[in-house]
């Protein structure tokens, strides 16, 4: 999960600072010296049709784009036709000392766009277009969730999207025949709200034809990065998630905050993950089909939770939440019948999970993932519940009996 960690932190960056990194060392290097005059600067490249069999069409043309080192600042931008081939050439960039460079062209209602180097030449593909998401699969998708104020969960969803056909995916048309087309949908459960899209998403996002949310952007062929964030309300019992699944999904993690527990179908608990100052609980999952749900039970392993709430900036210090307008996304599911209770995930009896929360609590602790006061309190505290449980079971076990059997020994 590690590695799941550092690929959020990354998805996270602006290209503001990515750019500014990448100019640092010609920065120090100007300072040595007063800089000359700005060169203009020209683009050449072309434009390459990279789905099988189809070629390059005439009427083309690229938009060249110069920004400033933080990429924040649009320097200026000139636009000229492509000619035969596809092959282009832009002239008369400013070429300001640090600048950077894009091009870009439409076609066939997809915006497609490429950083270019100069004096080296850009390669700019397109694609051709397909309306069958059988195309779109997830190779890996991490849910981490935290523990919120008044009586909230705040989620943080990653996913690894592939294309793994040669045509950018556009959604099926608009029923109405009209606006944007909804493509990828993203798995919210219902009575999700305050969705904050930080990541891989950029158009307004609209409902599809399952009632799901779904992004507008065209899904182009390869692998991308999808992120956002939710809350949803939950009872002090924990919350009884249930995700639809869209798409073939490999491998799936939740990281559960450590003043939570998780049990769900297909969902093992693997190890204690330090994020910052507090260690997270991993869970992991295989692969799971479309048509199906993510079913979980996460509860709070304690009634103590005065503290989780810090565990919050652990995760959102490197997402910086920027709220953006969504649509309702809570799901309305089928009517159940009169009197009918929703079927929740398995949850295991009390006594195994207070055994599962020990064993996690002393491995993060044997991490070094915890301060010794704080473990020593929570394992007291488990182990208190641990033998009131048995103690409880022994009760009404036997009615009447004179002794019931002999306690467990307490772990370690």
């Amino acid at each position: 999960m590690t590695r799941a960690a550092l690929a959020a932190a990354g998805a996270f960056m602006s290209l503001g600072s990515l750019w500014l990194g990448a100019t640092t060392a010609r920065a120090a290097d100007r300072s040595a010296a007063p800089p000359g005059p700005p060169e203009p600067v020209t683009l050449t490249g072309t434009i390459v049709n990279a789905t099988a069999g189809a070629s390059v069409p005439g009427g083309l043309a690229v938009t060249a784009t110069e920004v400033d080192t933080s990429a924040r600042k649009v320097v200026a931008t000139r636009r000229a036709p492509a000619g035969a081939g596809g092959a282009f050439r832009i002239e008369g960039l400013p070429g300001q000392p640090g600048d950077r460079y894009l091009v870009g062209t439409d076609y066939l209602g997809v915006t497609y766009s490429t950083e270019v180097q100069p004096p080296g030449a850009a390669t700019l593909r397109v694609y051709e277009t397909t309306t069958d998401d059988s195309v779109l699969s997830i190779p890996s998708e991490t849910l981490t969730v935290l523990t919120g104020k008044q009586g909230t969960y705040v989620a943080l969803q990653l996913l690894r999207v592939r294309n793994g056909s040669d045509r950018s995916y556009v959604g099926p048309p608009s029923p109405a025949g009209g606006g944007s087309r909804p493509t990828l949908e993203l798995p919210i459960p219902a009575g999700a709200f305050n969705v904050a899209l930080q990541s891989g998403v950029s158009g307004p996002l609209v409902a599809a034809p399952d009632g799901l949310v779904a992004s507008t952007d065209p899904v182009l062929p390869g692998d991308s990065d999808v992120s956002y964030v939710y809350e949803v309300k939950v009872a002090r019992s924990g919350w009884p998630m249930s995700r639809p699944v869209v798409y073939p999904t490999s491998r799936v993690e939740i990281l559960a905050d450590p003043g939570l527990t998780l049990t769900g179908p297909g969902l093992s608990f693997r190890t204690m993950v330090p994020i910052g100052k507090r260690s997270y609980r991993r869970y992991e999952g295989g692969a799971l089909a479309p048509g199906t749900t993510l079913n979980a039970d996460i509860a709070p392993a304690s009634t103590s939770s005065a503290t989780l709430w810090l565990g919050l900036g652990a995760i959102l210090a490197i997402v910086g939440v920027a709220a953006v307008g969504a649509p309702r996304l809570a799901r309305r599911r089928r009517r159940r019948t009169a009197g009918s209770e929703p079927e929740g995930p398995a949850r295991l009896p009390d006594r195994e999970r207070l055994i599962e929360e020990i064993a996690a609590l002393d491995e993060a602790h044997e991490a070094d993932g915890m301060p010794e006061e704080e473990y020593a309190s929570r394992r007291a505290m488990l182990k208190d519940r641990l033998v009131a449980s048995q103690r409880g079971g022994e009760a009404g076990a036997e009615a009447g009996a004179r002794e019931g059997p002999a306690p467990p020994a307490n772990p370690r």
